[in-house]
């Protein structure tokens, strides 16, 4: 096997009082590669906010598969311009490698590699556990997402949005699209960054997690190291 660099991934892993809340990948420098330039070797942050004295929870760990999925699609991806490289792809394909990415931390294979337990029975067991809670109440999990695809459409729609219609147009949506009952009194609506960050293509969520489960099925799902 021919070994090269590929890129640079800085992994920051732990919560501290001087860094920003919350998990992302951000791009530090683009990889390109065309004959008339010598290549560009990308670079990338992986943002993590665990906490170091306590032990990873599931939530965490499948976070931080998400996040590397987008690592990769930045270190992998060699177009011939830097401004379409990794996740500056189209938006209908920026989250297929981190939501195929997820699929690996619930199989027992992954699991023996990061666990402090390589019992493979104790790693079959977490397994069988892990991918039954995803199934847990996943419908209204994906009527949540078509809701919000469908505001994300409608407020981008409308040009100039007032904040009084923004706010109704929400749970209009909520009330159309899924089972459980609007809230009133609250605006959960404000914290959707990515409504803003992808402009009227929030859809391309579920779209990725479909096609991410179709490549895993068809892919990696026998043998996630093939």
């Amino acid at each position: 096997v021919k070994r090269a660099l590929v890129g640079h991934l800085y992994c920051d892993f732990f919560a501290r009082a001087s860094k920003e809340g919350g998990d992302s990948h951000y791009t530090i420098r683009c990889g390109f590669n065309r004959p008339s330039h010598p290549p560009q070797v990308p670079q990338s942050v992986l943002s993590i906010n665990s906490n170091p004295d306590m032990p990873l929870r599931i939530n965490t760990v499948r976070t931080f598969f998400h996040e590397f999925g987008h690592g990769l699609h930045s270190m992998l991806g060699q177009p011939e311009y830097q401004h379409m490289a990794g996740t500056r792809c189209s938006n209908d394909f920026a989250e297929v490698p981190s939501e195929l990415m997820e699929f690996f931390c619930a199989h027992e294979e992954v699991l023996a590699l990061l666990s402090d337990n390589s019992d493979p029975v104790k790693c079959r067991q977490l397994a069988i556990k892990l991918q039954a809670q995803e199934q847990l109440f996943q419908a209204l999990e994906l009527q949540e997402q078509l809701a919000v695809a469908h505001y994300d459409i409608e407020v981008h729609r409308r040009v100039p949005p007032c904040p009084e219609w923004i706010e109704g147009w929400y749970h209009e949506t909520q009330r159309r699209h899924a089972s459980i009952p609007v809230t009133m009194d609250c605006s959960p609506h404000l914290r959707m960054s990515h409504v803003a960050s992808y402009g009227a293509t929030y859809y391309s969520y579920p779209w990725a997690y479909a096609t991410a489960a179709l490549l895993w099925r068809e892919l990696f799902a026998g043998d996630p190291f093939s």
